[in-house]
């Protein structure tokens, strides 16, 4: 898959917010974020019983923030290609940052094609993940 198809419902709906900016866009957004496939950088080598770290950015407020890349082209514009991670879909992602206690997400840092999502909005998509993940089940994809 080359990069500029590789999440590229997710890139068009990001780039018609950008210009947008209204509710229909922002959850055409969300919906997108869930079903695409996500890059998170990781730090250590996952020995803690085989559980891997998300690495962190700065916090915000006291509370973690963490870097998602929606293609390993943006990663490596963010880190080189040195830098370990891992990936998920939207649906186990969000739900694991919002346990996590995130306080923001950073959507393809250092990208000419970047966004965030601050704590109430992951908290968003985490509580939809489950009924959507079932949705997109049912309905084979």
């Amino acid at each position: 898959m080359t990069t500029t198809e590789e999440n590229k419902p997710l890139h068009d709906a990001m780039q018609k917010l950008a210009r947008k900016r209204d509710d229909a866009s922002r959850k055409f957004v969300y919906r997108s974020l869930l079903r695409a496939q996500l890059y998170i950088p990781t730090v250590g080598d996952g020995s803690a019983d085989g559980i891997e770290v998300f690495a962190q950015d700065e916090p915000i407020q006291g509370l973690p923030v963490y870097a998602i890349f929606t293609t390993r082209d943006h990663l490596r514009q963010w880190h080189g290609d040195g830098r370990t991670f891992t990936t998920m879909d939207g649906t186990a992602l969000f739900p694991t940052l919002h346990a996590a206690n995130a306080g923001s997400v950073v959507i393809n840092p250092k990208s000419n094609l970047r966004g965030e999502l601050y704590r109430n909005e992951i908290e968003v998509l985490a509580e939809a993940a489950p009924k959507y993940r079932a949705w997109l089940d049912s309905i084979g994809t």
